[in-house]
């Protein structure tokens, strides 16, 4: 009888526990979501700190352009034009309306046509 009493005694620690693979699965899952919201979140900053950047370089270019616009436009101005012709020792005049010839490229149908004055040619 005590070779029976042994055995059953094993048999009564061999408790199995069961393994949750469910809750383990959904552990899985919501690491793997979480991973790539960071990862998204993370390039998401990058990307929004590179146009930032990109944004301030576009305001400073605009600056910039708007100075030399300015500048041009007052070296262009005709009082200007005829000082630095004056400087230049050069003695030239402004044209007259009608000696004016305007030029513009234009494409029609793979064709280049060439306007002047208005009149296509």
């Amino acid at each position: 009888m005590a070779a029976k009493k042994r055995g059953r005694s094993k048999r009564r620690q061999e408790v199995q526990v069961p393994f949750p693979t469910l809750l383990v699965g959904v552990l899985v899952f919501l690491v793997v979501i979480g991973a790539g919201y960071m990862s998204i979140n993370i390039r998401c900053a990058g990307l929004g700190k590179a146009i930032k950047t990109q944004e301030s370089v576009l305001a400073e270019a605009r600056k910039r352009l708007m100075v030399e616009m300015d500048m041009w436009s007052s070296r262009t101005a005709p009082i200007n034009l005829e000082r630095a012709l004056v400087h230049h020792g050069l003695e030239m005049e402004m044209p007259e309306s009608d000696q004016v010839i305007r030029i513009e490229a234009l494409e029609r149908a793979g064709e280049q046509v060439v306007r002047v004055n208005g009149r296509i040619r």
